[in-house]
């Protein structure tokens, strides 16, 4: 299952490269493939295309609680809050 979710988030990049969103999946897709650096790049790519998407920051942050890095998550994840009034708890 999660192979084809690979390979539909890949086509989602490649068919689009400017949307957040498929950034934002396919870093959770290879996050949940044990393929952290290119997880992170893909939800860092996100960021950098919509840099006021709450989502996309929460998403890093918990990205990078994933890969035992929490310090970084916790400024991302205020962001988000920040940015989103209504921020699921």
């Amino acid at each position: 299952m999660l192979e084809r979710a690979l390979e539909l988030t890949q086509q989602a990049v490649a068919r689009d490269d400017s949307l957040s969103q498929a950034h934002t999946l396919l870093g959770w897709v290879y996050l949940s493939t044990n393929r952290e650096a290119e997880a992170l790049a893909e939800i860092k790519r996100a960021v950098a295309l919509n840099p006021n998407d709450a989502g996309a920051y929460a998403r890093l942050g918990g990205a990078l609680i994933f890969v035992g890095r929490p310090g970084e998550a916790i400024e991302l994840e205020e962001k988000a809050m920040r940015l989103d009034p209504h921020y699921p708890p």
